[in-house]
C-alpha cells in the first residue's frame, strides 16, 4: 500500500515508478471535461489518447490546464477500435516503466475522494490475504460476485474506470481477445459461481463481447483479484445503468452478510488451485 498511500499525498513518484492514467477520449468535448477533471483531483501522469474527428474534440486536451496531475503525452487517432487503443495504452505506459496504470474513457465521473476510497478497498482486500490485480471506483452491482467488508469482488471490473497493478496488467494483455457471455459465464460456473446479470446475456443464449469482459477471468488465473469501493464513486455521465443494463451502482447499504463469508471462501479456494499459486497464505 505504500504506493498507493504517496498517490494519495500527490506525489508522482513511489515505488518503481510513478502511476499513470490512460485517458481515452473521442468528441463530446462537455463530457470530456467533466471526466478529465476527476483525473486532476490527484498528482498522477495523463496519457491522453484522442480519437476525435471534429476540431472542438482535436483542440480540448491542450486546452485544459491542470493543478494536480501531469499531462505527459497526447496521442491521436490510434484506430483499430477501442480495444486496440486499450492495448495500446496499457502496452504504451507499463514499457515506460509505470508499476500502476489506469484507464479512464471520458463519459466517467469520478466522484471527489474517489482514490482515498480506492486505497481503503485496496487495503481491505490485500489483508483478506488476496492479491489486487485491479481495482475500480465504478462498481455495479450486477458485476459483484460477494462482499467483504470495506470492498467488493467483482467477476467484471469493465475497462471504463479501472487501474491496474503491473501484474494485473500484464495478466489481461497475457489473455487479450474478444470471447462471448457463453465463455465467460461458463468460467465462472466450473469455479462455482452463477453468472446471471442481464448485461452479460441480454436474454440471448450467448453473445459476442469486448475483450474488457474477459479481464476478470484472466486475473484470477494469475491469482489475482478485480475489486471494487464500497459504495461507488465513480458513474457513467451519460448512460442509466438501471435503464440500460438493469442494474445499479453499489451503495452505501451493500455489506458483507454469512453468505457472501461462504462465497470468499469458496473464490479463495479457487483462486488456489491456479497454475500461479500468488495467492497469499
Amino acid at each position: 500500500m505504500t504506493a498507493f498511500k504517496a498517490w494519495l499525498r500527490g506525489t508522482r513518484s513511489f515505488g518503481n515508478g510513478p502511476v499513470a492514467i490512460g485517458f481515452s477520449s473521442k468528441d463530446r468535448p462537455e463530457l470530456t471535461g467533466r471526466a478529465v477533471a476527476g483525473v486532476d483531483q490527484y498528482g498522477v501522469d495523463l496519457y491522453w489518447f484522442d480519437g476525435s474527428v471534429s476540431a472542438a474534440g482535436k483542440n480540448l486536451p491542450r486546452s485544459i490546464r491542470f493543478s494536480k496531475a501531469t499531462l505527459k503525452e497526447i496521442q491521436y487517432d490510434i484506430g483499430g477500435g477501442a480495444d486496440a487503443v486499450i492495448r495500446h495504452a496499457l502496452r504504451h505506459m507499463l514499457d515506460l516503466g509505470y508499476d500502476y496504470v489506469g484507464l479512464l474513457e471520458n463519459d466517467i465521473l469520478l466522484e471527489r475522494g474517489w482514490l482515498r476510497a480506492l486505497s481503503k478497498a485496496v487495503a481491505a482486500a490485500r489483508r483478506d490475504g488476496l492479491r489486487v490485480g485491479a481495482a475500480t471506483a465504478r462498481t455495479i452491482e450486477s458485476r459483484v460476485l460477494f462482499c467483504r467488508p470495506g470492498y467488493a469482488v467483482l467477476w467484471n471490473i469493465g475497462a471504463a474506470m479501472v487501474v491496474f497493478s503491473r501484474e494485473g496488467a500484464e495478466a489481461v494483455l497475457a489473455e487479450y481477445y474478444p470471447t462471448e457471455s457463453q465463455a465467460v459465464g461458463a468460467f465462472w460456473r466450473e469455479h462455482g459461481f452463477a453468472i446471471d446479470a442481464w448485461e452479460l446475456w441480454m436474454d440471448k443464449r450467448t453473445r459476442n463481447l469486448g475483450v474488457d469482459w474477459w479481464y476478470g477471468p484472466a486475473l484470477f488465473r494469475s491469482g489475482l483479484t478485480a475489486i471494487g469501493c464500497v459504495p461507488a464513486r465513480g458513474r457513467n455521465i451519460d448512460h442509466d445503468v438501471a435503464q440500460d443494463f438493469h442494474t445499479a451502482y453499489v451503495g452505501k447499504a451493500r455489506v458483507a452478510d454469512p453468505v457472501d463469508g461462504n462465497k470468499f471462501a469458496l473464490y479463495r479456494r479457487g483462486l488456489s488451485e491456479q497454475p500461479s499459486h500468488l495467492i497469499h497464505s
